[in-house]
Protein backbone atom coordinates (compact mmCIF):
# COMPACT_ATOMS: atom_id res chain seq x y z
CA UNK A 1 0.00 0.00 0.00
CA UNK A 2 1.81 2.79 -1.09
CA UNK A 3 0.94 6.76 -1.53
CA UNK A 4 0.58 8.91 -3.41
CA UNK A 5 -0.17 5.72 -6.12
CA UNK A 6 1.00 7.62 -9.33
CA UNK A 7 4.93 8.42 -7.56
CA UNK A 8 5.62 4.59 -7.55
CA UNK A 9 5.96 2.44 -10.22
CA UNK A 10 6.42 -1.54 -11.09
CA UNK A 11 10.09 -2.39 -12.67
CA UNK A 12 11.82 -5.30 -13.43
CA UNK A 13 10.61 -8.34 -15.67
CA UNK A 14 11.23 -10.58 -12.81
CA UNK A 15 11.35 -10.41 -8.93
CA UNK A 16 9.15 -6.99 -9.64
CA UNK A 17 9.71 -3.73 -7.25
CA UNK A 18 7.49 -0.95 -6.61
CA UNK A 19 9.69 1.86 -6.28
CA UNK A 20 9.82 5.78 -6.47
CA UNK A 21 9.81 7.33 -10.07
CA UNK A 22 11.92 9.88 -8.52
CA UNK A 23 14.18 11.03 -5.75
CA UNK A 24 11.35 11.71 -2.54
CA UNK A 25 10.92 15.51 -1.49
CA UNK A 26 11.68 16.19 2.13
CA UNK A 27 11.72 12.80 4.04
CA UNK A 28 11.07 9.77 3.59
CA UNK A 29 10.39 6.54 5.50
CA UNK A 30 9.19 2.79 5.75
CA UNK A 31 7.36 0.85 8.64
CA UNK A 32 6.69 -2.44 9.08
CA UNK A 33 3.30 -3.70 10.45
CA UNK A 34 2.96 -6.58 11.97
CA UNK A 35 -0.96 -6.28 11.47
CA UNK A 36 -0.84 -6.64 7.99
CA UNK A 37 0.13 -10.26 6.35
CA UNK A 38 1.70 -10.58 2.68
CA UNK A 39 0.28 -13.78 1.41
CA UNK A 40 1.77 -15.57 -1.32
CA UNK A 41 -0.15 -18.07 -3.60
CA UNK A 42 0.90 -19.49 -7.15
CA UNK A 43 -0.76 -19.38 -9.90
CA UNK A 44 -3.35 -21.84 -11.20
CA UNK A 45 -1.72 -23.94 -13.74
CA UNK A 46 1.93 -25.79 -14.47
CA UNK A 47 4.71 -23.18 -14.07
CA UNK A 48 6.73 -23.35 -16.94
CA UNK A 49 10.52 -24.88 -16.46
CA UNK A 50 13.32 -22.35 -16.99
CA UNK A 51 11.10 -19.01 -17.30
CA UNK A 52 12.80 -17.15 -14.46
CA UNK A 53 16.25 -17.91 -16.16
CA UNK A 54 14.82 -17.39 -19.94
CA UNK A 55 13.70 -14.26 -18.77
CA UNK A 56 16.47 -13.16 -16.99
CA UNK A 57 18.76 -14.03 -19.61
CA UNK A 58 17.00 -11.53 -22.43
CA UNK A 59 16.87 -9.07 -19.79
CA UNK A 60 20.89 -9.07 -18.87
CA UNK A 61 21.28 -8.75 -22.24
CA UNK A 62 19.45 -5.54 -22.87
CA UNK A 63 20.36 -4.06 -19.99
CA UNK A 64 24.14 -5.37 -19.38
CA UNK A 65 25.38 -4.10 -15.76
CA UNK A 66 23.30 -1.14 -15.94
CA UNK A 67 21.14 -2.94 -13.51
CA UNK A 68 22.87 -4.58 -11.31
CA UNK A 69 19.77 -6.92 -9.49
CA UNK A 70 19.39 -8.61 -12.84
CA UNK A 71 22.96 -9.84 -12.70
CA UNK A 72 22.47 -11.22 -8.76
CA UNK A 73 19.11 -12.54 -9.95
CA UNK A 74 20.63 -14.15 -13.07
CA UNK A 75 23.32 -15.94 -10.75
CA UNK A 76 20.77 -17.14 -8.52
CA UNK A 77 18.62 -18.92 -11.24
CA UNK A 78 21.65 -20.32 -12.73
CA UNK A 79 22.04 -22.03 -9.20
CA UNK A 80 18.76 -23.33 -9.05
CA UNK A 81 18.81 -24.22 -12.90
CA UNK A 82 22.12 -26.40 -11.59
CA UNK A 83 24.30 -24.72 -13.66
CA UNK A 84 27.04 -24.08 -11.25
CA UNK A 85 29.85 -22.48 -13.26
CA UNK A 86 27.73 -19.79 -14.20
CA UNK A 87 26.20 -19.44 -11.17
CA UNK A 88 29.46 -18.74 -8.95
CA UNK A 89 30.34 -16.20 -12.45
CA UNK A 90 27.32 -13.54 -12.05
CA UNK A 91 26.72 -13.73 -8.11
CA UNK A 92 30.75 -12.99 -7.50
CA UNK A 93 30.42 -10.33 -10.51
CA UNK A 94 27.91 -9.09 -8.53
CA UNK A 95 29.67 -9.10 -5.16
CA UNK A 96 32.13 -6.09 -7.22
CA UNK A 97 29.16 -3.99 -8.77
CA UNK A 98 26.78 -4.25 -6.00
CA UNK A 99 25.42 -0.58 -5.15
CA UNK A 100 25.30 -1.52 -1.24
CA UNK A 101 26.47 -3.32 1.48
CA UNK A 102 23.32 -5.40 2.27
CA UNK A 103 22.86 -6.58 -1.35
CA UNK A 104 26.55 -7.25 -1.16
CA UNK A 105 26.55 -9.44 2.29
CA UNK A 106 23.16 -11.13 0.76
CA UNK A 107 25.87 -12.61 -2.73
CA UNK A 108 28.42 -13.40 -0.30
CA UNK A 109 25.88 -15.57 1.56
CA UNK A 110 24.35 -17.16 -1.80
CA UNK A 111 28.20 -18.07 -2.59
CA UNK A 112 28.67 -19.32 0.56
CA UNK A 113 25.78 -21.74 0.06
CA UNK A 114 26.46 -22.40 -3.22
CA UNK A 115 30.16 -23.56 -1.73
CA UNK A 116 28.08 -25.54 0.73
CA UNK A 117 26.06 -27.64 -1.55
CA UNK A 118 29.08 -28.29 -4.34
CA UNK A 119 30.51 -29.75 -0.98
CA UNK A 120 33.28 -27.10 -1.33
CA UNK A 121 32.93 -25.70 2.50
CA UNK A 122 36.71 -23.82 2.65
CA UNK A 123 35.18 -22.00 -0.16
CA UNK A 124 32.03 -21.49 1.44
CA UNK A 125 33.49 -19.99 4.80
CA UNK A 126 35.82 -17.80 2.50
CA UNK A 127 32.54 -16.06 1.06
CA UNK A 128 30.78 -16.61 4.86
CA UNK A 129 33.64 -14.54 6.35
CA UNK A 130 33.48 -11.54 3.51
CA UNK A 131 29.86 -11.40 4.10
CA UNK A 132 30.76 -10.97 8.16
CA UNK A 133 33.21 -8.20 7.31
CA UNK A 134 30.19 -6.72 5.00
CA UNK A 135 27.58 -6.75 7.24
CA UNK A 136 27.26 -7.16 11.36
CA UNK A 137 24.31 -9.77 10.94
CA UNK A 138 23.70 -13.20 12.31
CA UNK A 139 23.54 -15.04 8.81
CA UNK A 140 27.17 -15.15 8.54
CA UNK A 141 28.25 -17.27 11.57
CA UNK A 142 25.59 -19.63 11.04
CA UNK A 143 26.80 -19.80 7.49
CA UNK A 144 30.60 -20.30 8.88
CA UNK A 145 28.35 -23.06 11.39
CA UNK A 146 26.97 -25.07 8.91
CA UNK A 147 30.21 -25.37 7.21
CA UNK A 148 32.38 -26.78 10.58
CA UNK A 149 29.02 -28.56 11.45
CA UNK A 150 29.45 -30.21 8.18
CA UNK A 151 33.25 -31.44 9.02
CA UNK A 152 32.05 -32.66 12.09
CA UNK A 153 29.23 -34.71 10.52
CA UNK A 154 31.83 -36.57 8.03
CA UNK A 155 33.81 -37.14 10.82
CA UNK A 156 36.86 -34.71 10.10
CA UNK A 157 37.94 -33.36 13.57
CA UNK A 158 34.20 -34.06 14.89
CA UNK A 159 34.30 -32.47 18.36
CA UNK A 160 36.67 -30.01 17.27
CA UNK A 161 34.69 -28.93 15.01
CA UNK A 162 31.12 -29.28 16.56
CA UNK A 163 32.05 -27.19 19.14
CA UNK A 164 33.83 -24.32 16.66
CA UNK A 165 30.03 -24.79 14.79
CA UNK A 166 28.21 -24.60 18.28
CA UNK A 167 30.12 -21.14 19.03
CA UNK A 168 29.56 -19.18 15.97
CA UNK A 169 25.95 -19.69 15.67
CA UNK A 170 26.08 -18.46 19.90
CA UNK A 171 27.83 -15.53 18.53
CA UNK A 172 24.82 -15.25 16.19
CA UNK A 173 22.16 -15.29 17.97
CA UNK A 174 23.65 -13.15 20.90
CA UNK A 175 23.63 -10.17 17.63
CA UNK A 176 20.43 -8.28 17.41
CA UNK A 177 17.59 -9.97 15.28
CA UNK A 178 16.22 -6.56 14.43
CA UNK A 179 18.35 -5.23 11.55
CA UNK A 180 16.86 -7.21 8.15
CA UNK A 181 18.30 -6.31 4.92
CA UNK A 182 17.06 -3.34 3.41
CA UNK A 183 17.02 -4.89 0.47
CA UNK A 184 13.99 -6.02 -2.07
CA UNK A 185 15.97 -9.24 -2.84
CA UNK A 186 14.81 -12.31 -1.96
CA UNK A 187 15.94 -13.51 1.88
CA UNK A 188 14.60 -16.95 3.93
CA UNK A 189 12.97 -15.46 6.95
CA UNK A 190 13.60 -18.41 8.43
CA UNK A 191 16.97 -18.78 9.24
CA UNK A 192 17.39 -17.81 12.34
CA UNK A 193 14.84 -20.21 13.67
CA UNK A 194 15.78 -23.32 11.63
CA UNK A 195 20.00 -22.53 13.21
CA UNK A 196 18.50 -24.06 16.09
CA UNK A 197 18.19 -27.50 14.62
CA UNK A 198 21.68 -27.74 14.22
CA UNK A 199 22.80 -26.24 17.51
CA UNK A 200 20.94 -28.98 19.24
CA UNK A 201 22.89 -31.10 17.49
CA UNK A 202 26.12 -30.04 18.01
CA UNK A 203 25.27 -29.36 21.59
CA UNK A 204 24.17 -33.47 21.94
Amino acid sequence: LVRPRDRFEWRFPIHESCLLKAAPEGSFDAHTDDSVTFVHRESAGTREAGRNLRILKKWVEQVGETVPRAIYYLGKEYGIAGDVPSAFYFLERFTHIALDKDEKCLSHLALSQLSRSTGDHNRAIGHALDAMQTRGWPEPYFALAESYYAFASSGKDARYNYERAAHFIEIGLALKTNDAAHTVQLQNPKIRYLIHTILNVCLS
